[in-house]
């Protein structure tokens, strides 16, 4: 499990961020994981006080303040959605939104962009159980518990800042916790013996040194009436060997795309993957094969 370093924080006080650790730096490259709302909230102004829990709309206002001067809500910035299992809405602020007008933001940078989360305890009043910045952030069930699977600035790992590690948040029955013990990795990397021997090769294809020629991705969508797992194959077509499974929740490394197939490298081998060659090479890589792309969701590249 990758340390990273997100808090809790209380229900009365939303601590002070840490924006100036994250300053923006030029042209950076970000995706984040779009936060589907189980009931969607229109954000394209303000929102009233009144439509709001008091602990959220204390944190907006806050953070209006911090622009010192008008801020502006896009749409996006608030997100409802039951992330623990409750049956209660709870609320995603995601800082890639809210805008200062007139000058640079602060809320976003080389480590991503600050979110805040939200959750409804049992007497219905709120407290936020997440503040940090991320990279991208998804909400999954995994082995029946609700969880958010994290993309973090490499330094929260301890490593380079543009190596992007992960991390896993569980749900507790109080909090959203890493729990010791627990892998980032698939749980089945079954590949056979023939694994490491593709039918058709993954590259890496050249590119500037600068900006990385491969993409985070997270496995989601699949049912559970279905198949339950994305099959890792030899080649980029169904016709080939089945290597390995993934399944929801699961993170990949994208490289080379040949249609609806992706090159991936999955599993342990994730942490250590780099991808800014200057040439174009076949991926050393012994955990990779090829996917179909439609379950993969963008993370950061």
């Amino acid at each position: 499990m990758f340390p990273c370093n997100t808090r809790a924080v209380s229900d009365t006080n939303v601590q002070a961020r840490r924006r100036n650790s994250a300053a923006p730096e030029g042209k950076m490259r970000k995706a984040i994981l779009v936060v589907s709302a189980a009931a969607a909230l229109a954000c394209s102004g303000a929102a009233s006080a009144q439509s709001l829990p008091q602990p959220v709309q204390a944190a907006i206002d806050e953070s209006k303040k911090d622009c010192g001067g008008p801020a502006k809500l896009e749409k996006g910035f608030v997100s409802i959605k039951d992330i623990n299992g409750d049956q209660v809405p709870d609320y995603i602020l995601d800082y890639a939104h809210l805008k200062c007008v007139g000058m640079p933001s602060s809320f976003c940078g080389s480590a991503g962009c600050e979110t805040q989360i939200f959750v409804a305890k049992p007497n219905k009043s709120y407290k936020s159980i997440f503040d940090d910045y991320v990279q991208g952030i998804g909400f999954v069930e995994i082995a029946g518990r609700p969880a958010i699977k994290l993309a973090l600035h490499g330094s929260s790992c301890g490593r380079a800042g543009s190596d992007t590690c992960y991390s896993t948040l569980y749900w507790n029955g109080r909090d959203f916790k890493p729990e010791q013990g627990k892998s980032d990795q698939p749980a089945t990397e079954k590949a056979t013996a023939a694994g490491g021997d593709l039918d058709v090769q993954i590259l890496e294809e050249g590119g500037d040194g600068q900006v990385a020629n491969c993409s985070s991705n997270m496995v989601a969508g699949l049912k559970a009436n279905g198949d339950g797992f994305l099959a890792i194959r030899s080649g980029p077509g169904s016709q080939y060997r089945q290597l390995g499974e993934l399944h929801n929740g699961d993170m990949v490394i994208a490289f080379q795309q040949r249609g609806q197939w992706a090159g991936v490298v999955y599993g342990s081998e994730t942490p250590n993957v780099r991808c800014h060659s200057t040439k174009t090479h076949p991926l050393p890589y012994k955990n990779k094969g090829w996917v179909n792309a439609n379950w993969l969701k963008l993370v950061a590249n």
